[in-house]
């Protein structure tokens, strides 16, 4: 008897829980966002997903560090979503798909643009103006306000899986937040 217990207890304990309904598979979705929009906006312009920003931490210091070490510090660099290179701008993209974290793309789009500069990748399209733009599906008029006044381009793009997107989200996050 004991035994039987034993057994149904332990198949309770090992049987997967469900997913919960807004959890969706790994998908980078904010990558497959912004490199949809830089496409078909800047078809036949050089552009570059996923792009280090800022100076090597390991750039003079081959010699000293193994490679291993050096590897470890190219984690620290900061990593743009898009990078596009216009006639007359640099353009630095930063897609973000949930409202809670437009504010924090904002603020990294600030980074982005004063450390743009300084990457070696970026030295021949200079001195082309440097320009951020937070690329959102969902308005939200606080964050454009906030980041027409420190510069960076407000831009609404709502792709087609846009829907796909938002039933593997909670509903929370699915909104602005509120501004009452």
């Amino acid at each position: 008897m004991l035994n039987r217990i034993h057994r149904a207890e332990l198949a309770i304990l090992t049987e997967p829980e469900p997913e919960a309904p807004y959890r969706s598979k790994r998908e980078n979705w904010e990558i497959r966002y912004v490199s949809e929009f830089a496409a078909l906006h800047y078809p036949g312009l050089p552009l570059k997903t996923h792009f280090r920003l800022g100076r090597d931490p390991g750039i003079g210091r081959e010699d000293e560090l193994p490679e291993e070490e050096l590897a470890m510090l190219r984690v620290q660099m900061r990593w743009a979503d898009c990078v596009v290179i216009r006639p007359r701008e640099i353009l630095i993209i930063e897609g973000k798909l949930r409202p809670g974290l437009y504010p924090e793309g904002i603020s990294k789009l600030e980074i982005y643009t004063r450390i743009a500069k300084n990457t070696p990748d970026l030295k021949p399209y200079l001195p082309r103006k440097i320009i951020g733009m937070m690329l959102v599906p969902t308005d939200d008029p606080i964050s454009a306000a906030i980041a027409a006044e420190k510069g960076i381009r407000w831009t609404v793009w709502k792709p087609d899986w846009f829907q796909d997107f938002l039933t593997g989200q909670s509903p929370r996050s699915k909104r602005p937040p509120r501004s009452e």
